[in-house]
C-alpha cells in the first residue's frame, strides 16, 4: 500500500534541519515566532509523549487546544505514530464537548495544562515505517439527523490530498505567508495543513481577531498574507489587501463579480465527508466542478446511472470518487453504506462519496451545485441541519414540539421555529435564544420564534412542515426613530440589509438580521459616528434606539477620556521569540 504521508513528514523533518531558522509557525496575534527546527521538535517530543502514555496506532486522540502553534504541532505528533486525531473546541459548551467524545469514544484527552507534562529533548524520529495511507486518520464532525454531531472518519489519504492543492492551483512556487482562519474543529482546517506540508509560514489568527473583519484586514496586512482560505461574503468585507495573492473560497456560493480583484480567487466544492471534491477558478469558469486530482467528480441520475457530460438538460447527483473520501461515519454503518461505495484499487482504497448534493452540467464541462437532497440547509456560509436544531429545542424546559423550516430573503437563508409547550402558553424569545446559545452555535440560532396551540400533523401523524408558513419580518407595530441619531442608524441599517422600514425598537434579530450582516452594520457605523460596536454587539442590543443610545454613551465616554482601552498584550499571552529554550517556553506561557 501506498506509503505517501510518511514522505511528507519525513520532507517537513529534513527541510528543518537545513532552513531550521525561518519561522514555520506564527500566532499569539502575531507575536509568537515558532521556528522550523523548534517546531519539529515539539513535534517529535509531542510523539514520544504520546507513545509513553500508551498512545498506538489506530487509537484516538482528542486535542482540546486552543488556535496555537501546539495545537498543530500535536496534529502532526499523532500523524507519525499513527494515532487519529480529532480536534475539540475548549470553548464548546460543556454539554457538546461531551456528545463528541461519546461519539468518537478518545482513549486520551490532551488539554492545555497537561502540556507542561511533555519533556521536550532530542528524540529519534518518531514516524511509523509501518503505516500507509488507508490507516485511519483523522476525524471531523458534522450535524447528525439525531441532533447528535455525526462523527467522520478519514483515512491518511486526506493528508495527501490536501499536500497537492498548491501544486494543483499554480502556486506552489516559493515560500508565502498563509493564514489559518478557520474554526479547527471543521474540516476546512485540515485543509490548513498544506502550508505546514510546504514549508510556508502559517499564521494561526486567533479568535478575536478572525471574528473581526477589520481587525483581521489589519492582520492581513501587517503580516503581508498572501494566501488563505475564506467565506467569499467575508472576502468581500475584508478586500482588497495589496499582499493577497491567492483565496481559497469555501463554505458558500460566491455571488458577485470578481472581475474588480487582482486576487486569484479559487472556488470551492467540499464536504466534512470528501474534503475537497473540486474546485474552479472563479474568473474563469461558470461552475467549480473541475475534477481535483487523485478523484473524478460526475453525476447520477435516479437510477444510478452516469449522466453524460455533455447532457446539459438534466439534473443529478453529483458523486464523487477519489482520495479523502472518508471510512465511514463512526457508530453508524448503515449510513456510511448507503453514502460510500468502496473497492481496491492497486495502491489505495478507492471509495466513492454520494454526496445528496443536485448539480447541472455547463458547457465548458464543469458543474454548477445548487440544491440539496435532505434537510440540511446553507445558514450564512454554515451547513446547518434542521433535525440538530429541533432537537436542541425540545430540550429546553417548557417546550413540547418543535419545527424548525428554512426560507429565504433577498438571496440569504434564515431559520424560523415552531413550537408547542407543555402548558400551552407562549415561551420568552429571548429565554429560548439564550438555551439555544449553551447548546449550539450562534450561527444555527433561529430568526423568529412562532408559538402554536398545536401542530397540523400529515397522515403518518408527523408535522405537515409544507403548512408552516414563513413569519413576518415584523411583529410588534411601528416605532419611528426618534433624533438625528436614530433616524441615521436606521438608515445605516436599511442601506446594509435591505429592509425597507426600520422601526425605533424592531428588533434586528427578529427581522432576520444575520452576524455576516451585523459585520457590515459594524462597520458602517463605525464610519458613520467614529465610535466601535462589534457585530455581536448589535445583535445583542437588537434596537435602533438601544444601538443609538450606545452610540451617544461611547461617543461621550470618548470625549471624557474614559472608553475602554485594548488590554495591554503583555498581560494576555507571555512574547517570546522564536522558541530556543522549549522545555519552559512552549508549555508554560501564559494562555488567555
Amino acid at each position: 500500500m501506498a506509503k505517501r504521508c510518511q514522505l511528507m513528514l519525513k520532507e517537513i523533518y529534513e527541510r528543518a534541519q537545513s532552513v531550521g531558522d525561518k519561522a514555520l509557525v506564527v500566532d499569539l496575534g502575531g507575536r509568537r515566532k515558532t521556528s522550523r527546527k523548534d517546531f519539529v521538535r515539539l513535534v517529535n517530543s509531542g510523539a514520544y509523549y504520546l507513545k509513553k502514555k500508551g498512545i498506538a496506532a489506530g487509537d484516538i486522540v482528542a486535542l482540546e487546544l486552543g488556535r496555537s502553534m501546539e495545537h498543530i504541532a500535536m496534529r502532526l505528533a499523532c500523524h507519525c505514530i499513527g494515532a487519529v486525531y480529532v480536534s475539540v473546541n475548549p470553548d464548546y459548551p460543556e454539554d457538546r464537548k461531551k456528545g463528541l467524545y461519546l461519539s468518537c469514544n478518545p482513549v486520551f484527552i490532551l488539554k492545555e495544562d497537561m502540556l507542561s507534562g511533555i519533556e521536550l529533548g532530542e528524540y529519534p524520529c518518531q514516524i511509523d515505517e509501518e503505516l500507509n495511507d488507508n490507516d485511519p486518520g483523522v476525524i471531523v464532525f458534522t450535524s447528525g439527523t439525531t441532533g447528535v454531531p455525526k462523527g467522520i472518519l478519514h483515512d491518511r489519504s486526506i493528508y495527501f490530498a490536501v499536500g497537492c492543492m498548491p501544486g494543483t492551483y499554480g502556486f506552489d512556487e516559493g515560500e508565502k505567508e498563509y493564514a489559518a482562519v478557520a474554526d479547527m474543529m471543521f474540516n476546512v482546517s485540515t485543509g490548513d495543513m498544506f502550508a505546514i506540508f510546504h514549508h510556508w509560514t502559517m499564521h494561526i489568527i486567533d479568535d478575536e481577531t478572525r471574528k473581526d473583519p477589520a481587525k483581521l484586514r489589519k492582520y492581513f496586512i501587517e503580516h503581508s498574507i498572501q494566501v488563505t482560505i475564506i467565506l467569499p461574503s467575508l472576502f468581500r468585507i475584508i478586500m482588497p489587501v495589496e499582499s493577497m495573492k491567492y483565496v481559497l473560497l469555501v463554505g458558500e456560493p460566491t455571488t458577485f463579480d470578481l472581475s474588480e480583484y487582482s486576487t486569484e480567487a479559487i472556488n470551492f466544492y467540499v464536504s466534512s465527508e470528501a474534503g475537497a471534491i473540486s474546485y474552479g477558478f472563479a474568473k474563469r469558469e461558470k461552475g467549480i466542478g473541475r475534477n481535483y486530482p487523485h478523484g473524478r467528480i460526475y453525476l447520477i441520475d435516479e437510477d444510478g446511472k452516469e449522466i453524460e457530460k455533455g447532457d446539459m438538460t438534466r439534473s443529478g447527483e453529483v458523486c464523487f470518487t477519489g482520495l479523502s473520501v472518508m471510512i465511514g461515519y463512526l457508530g453508524k454503518e448503515a449510513l456510511a453504506e448507503e453514502r460510500i461505495e468502496t473497492e481496491d484499487g492497486e495502491e489505495f482504497i478507492v471509495r466513492t462519496f454520494h454526496t445528496k448534493d443536485i448539480g447541472r452540467y455547463n458547457d465548458d464541462g464543469t458543474i454548477t451545485v445548487f440544491g440539496r437532497m435532505d434537510s440540511t440547509v446553507k445558514v450564512r456560509g454554515n451547513r446547518v441541519n434542521t433535525t440538530e436544531v429541533e432537537y436542541a429545542i425540545i430540550n429546553i424546559p417548557g417546550i413540547k414540539e418543535a419545527a424548525v423550516k428554512s426560507f429565504e430573503k433577498k438571496g440569504e437563508n434564515y431559520l424560523c421555529a415552531y413550537y408547542t409547550s407543555l402548558d400551552g402558553e407562549e415561551l420568552e424569545a429571548g429565554m429560548i435564544t439564550d438555551s439555544l446559545r449553551k447548546s449550539i452555535p450562534e450561527y444555527m440560532v433561529p430568526a423568529f420564534f412562532i408559538h402554536k396551540k398545536e401542530f397540523e400533523k400529515n397522515v403518518h401523524g408527523k408535522i405537515d412542515r409544507e403548512k408552516l408558513e414563513a413569519p413576518e419580518r415584523r411583529q410588534k407595530e411601528y416605532v419611528k426613530p426618534q433624533g438625528e441619531i436614530e433616524a441615521e442608524v436606521a438608515e445605516v441599517i436599511r442601506e446594509v440589509t435591505g429592509i425597507k422600514l426600520v422601526g425605533a425598537e424592531d428588533s434586528l434579530v427578529s427581522m432576520g438580521v444575520s452576524s455576516l450582516k451585523a459585520i457590515g452594520l459594524q462597520m458602517e457605523i463605525e464610519d458613520t459616528f467614529s465610535v466601535n460596536i462589534s457585530a455581536a454587539e448589535i445583535l445583542q442590543i437588537d434596537t435602533v434606539r438601544g444601538i443609538s443610545a450606545e452610540i451617544r454613551k461611547r461617543a461621550e465616554d470618548k470625549e471624557k477620556g474614559t472608553a475602554k482601552t485594548e488590554q495591554p498584550a503583555e498581560n494576555l499571552r507571555k512574547e517570546y521569540y522564536p522558541l530556543t529554550n522549549l522545555a519552559w517556553a512552549c508549555f508554560n506561557a501564559v494562555r488567555a
